[in-house]
């Protein structure tokens, strides 16, 4: 980032917006476990203002759910990207369409699923269409994705604002598969790497925070 991560004198405003589903669809991977943990350490050791949006499929389509949560926070909090920062952050399933190649589908479920007429809307959301505010945003922006095809997001240029910084911190590669939540999980290590940080520094950039979190994966890996 153009600042560094940790420095109340560094960003005046940094907001963090939390995404991940309901606990009937994310039996399986159990993602949301990890997602206080993180958002504890966001508010209380770096003094972020956390708010955690857990997407449906039983009121409304979850993609107004995603759209609304990513307009919302850029509307609140956009400013100079000299003192403000957003940080998102996801984690869930993830995957792309073979005609689709570059656009992220986040999913409450391992496979893709239809809605179920007069029950539920179609678990899932195009993370492509909802990040498009933060694209045009002023402010400094950092996306964190821990859900499989993380990486595709970036195969085509992102279009932003000369005067700001917009960096994404991807679980995977393109067309790759995630770890499950757990002691091996991105989130986990990322949750670990922000603490060691945290201790060892007063500040530190994004580019040493994916090097710890890759690190401490390769390691817990081995």
């Amino acid at each position: 980032m153009h600042a560094k991560l940790g420095a109340s004198t560094d960003y005046t405003t940094v907001a963090v917006l939390m995404v991940h589903w309901a606990e009937h669809l994310d039996w399986d991977l159990n993602a949301r476990s990890e997602v206080e943990p993180l958002a504890t350490l966001f508010r209380e050791d770096f003094g972020f203002d956390v708010k955690i949006v857990q997407l449906d499929n039983r009121l409304q389509r979850p993609q107004l759910q995603l759209d609304r949560a990513i307009a919302d926070l850029v509307q609140n909090v956009d400013g100079h990207p000299d003192d403000h920062l957003l940080i998102v952050f996801y984690t869930g399933h993830g995957y792309v369409r073979d005609d689709r190649p570059h656009e992220l589908i986040i999913s409450g479920t391992a496979q893709e699923e239809n809605a179920i007429p007069g029950q539920s809307f179609a678990p899932s959301a195009s993370w492509t269409v909802a990040e498009q505010p933060l694209e045009t945003a002023q402010t400094d922006t950092l996306v964190i994705l821990d859900c499989c095809c993380a990486g595709n997001v970036m195969t085509t240029p992102q279009t932003v604002a000369n005067t700001r910084s917009y960096e994404l911190m991807a679980a995977t590669g393109r067309d790759m598969v995630a770890i499950q939540p757990g002691p091996r999980s991105y989130t986990h290590a990322l949750i670990k790497a922000l603490k060691m940080l945290r201790r060892e520094n007063e500040t530190f950039s994004t580019a040493e925070l994916n090097q710890k979190v890759s690190m401490l994966q390769n390691y817990n890996g081995a």
